[in-house]
């Protein structure tokens, strides 16, 4: 149900625009550069293809797919999750990153806006542990099937536990790794949520928190 959600996103729509020479490009308005169509239409192909998709496809909910232009960009240097939220001009609190953690051998993924600190403890606490450790970024690829900056709660080859901040349930629409760098879902919280079968808590260090 990828067609409906679309009208409800408020971001920047890429404009096909014609160059000098015949060729095409895409504008992003926003930042009045011009970005290869067939590389943004490639990279959403290719999510569209990922277990992500498939399942919040299957399970009928409404969300929209939306790819961002990587070439050049070195995510060495820039935070992808970043540079994609100020590409689609969502807010820090729209776009969630996810992070891996062992919480006394239990492995949970831990869902909070992109700009946040997460509070391990509190992660640890939403399962019923005490305390976690994150992951390294082999086991995360391992546990996932994903590289290191597609990871989301979406289409994990092992099941785990998921927690999403409880924030996230105050925006209208929030974005998730697609499977690839290149993509995100957008969608309702409350539908993430429920396609991930996911806790709702307050994970995210708080000043009055930095010392746990």
């Amino acid at each position: 149900m990828e067609s409906t959600i679309n009208s409800h996103i408020a971001i920047t729509q890429n404009l096909v625009t014609t160059n000098d020479d015949g060729s095409s490009t895409q504008e992003r308005s926003h930042k009045d550069e011009h970005t290869p169509e067939a590389e943004i239409e490639a990279a959403r192909a290719l999510a569209m293809k990922t277990p992500a998709v498939a399942q919040i496809k299957e399970s009928g909910k409404e969300y929209a797919v939306r790819a961002m232009p990587v070439a050049g960009v070195d995510f060495g240097v820039i935070d992808r999750d970043r540079y994609f939220r100020q590409y689609l001009q969502l807010s820090a609190h729209q776009v969630l990153k996810s992070i891996i953690l062992s919480a006394q051998g239990q492995h949970v993924m831990a869902v909070l806006p992109v700009d946040e600190r997460i509070n391990i403890v509190a992660v640890a606490r939403a399962i019923g542990k005490k305390k976690g450790t994150i992951v390294s970024p082999d086991e995360a690829r391992e546990l996932t099937g994903l590289q290191i900056g597609a990871i989301g709660p979406l289409g994990m080859k092992t099941p785990m536990p998921v927690v999403v901040d409880v924030s996230a349930l105050r925006q209208q629409l929030v974005a998730v790794s697609a499977g690839t760098r290149e993509a995100q879902v957008v969608l309702a919280p409350a539908d993430l949520i429920d396609v991930t079968a996911a806790i709702t808590a307050d994970i995210v260090k708080h000043p009055a928190a930095s010392a746990q």
